[in-house]
């Protein structure tokens, strides 16, 4: 009769139980990936370093002995998170940079190679569409024929009235009378 979260032996009879070899290369995972983590601040690589290992070393035991009671299927699954998070981080730490290939303008930036994102291409889109409608419209002004009447303004029209207006204003202005004391 087993109980859970109970260890018989070395190892759990299932992923519900606890498991003594997957805890310790949990935190041998732990350790590998802690080491293997970049440090930003080389005046600090030592601290960094310590913490690192004692918080391993810590986690570790808790799991041990109880007072961190962690079942063998959480082990399993942070065990191979740390190990493919390690192998990920070798991969992008460790491997050459391929060069970059510059691409100058007039104006000394990068042009990109084009538009990828549908953002972009729509930016893009727009840009036409607004560049082809300046072209009609400075077309349009170019057909169109020279006025001399359009150019300057008209003066034998009476205030009030519009110019395009076929029918002279009829209306009298009104009168004001003075008043009286």
């Amino acid at each position: 009769e087993a109980t859970h979260l109970s260890t018989k032996g070395f190892t759990g009879p299932n992923l519900g139980s606890q498991d003594t070899i997957l805890i310790i290369l949990y935190g041998l995972s732990m350790l590998v990936s802690q080491w293997l983590t970049p440090v930003s601040d080389p005046s600090q690589i030592k601290q960094v370093r310590t913490m690192g290992v004692v918080i391993t070393i810590v986690f570790t035991a808790m799991m041990f002995t109880g007072a961190f009671p962690v079942v063998s299927g959480f082990v399993l699954y942070w065990t191979f998170t740390n190990v493919l998070a390690t192998v990920q981080s070798i991969r992008a730490y460790r491997l050459p940079i391929p060069p970059l290939e510059k691409v100058n303008t007039s104006t000394g930036g990068v042009i990109p190679p084009g538009p990828t994102s549908r953002w972009q291409k729509f930016q893009k889109m727009m840009e036409e569409a607004a560049a082809k409608q300046a072209e009609q419209a400075s077309q349009k002004n170019s057909d169109a024929p020279a006025d001399s009447t359009k150019s300057q303004p008209r003066r034998d029209v009476p205030v009030g009235q519009s110019i395009d207006d076929p029918q002279p204003n009829k209306s009298k202005p009104k009168q004001h009378k003075p008043r009286r004391k």
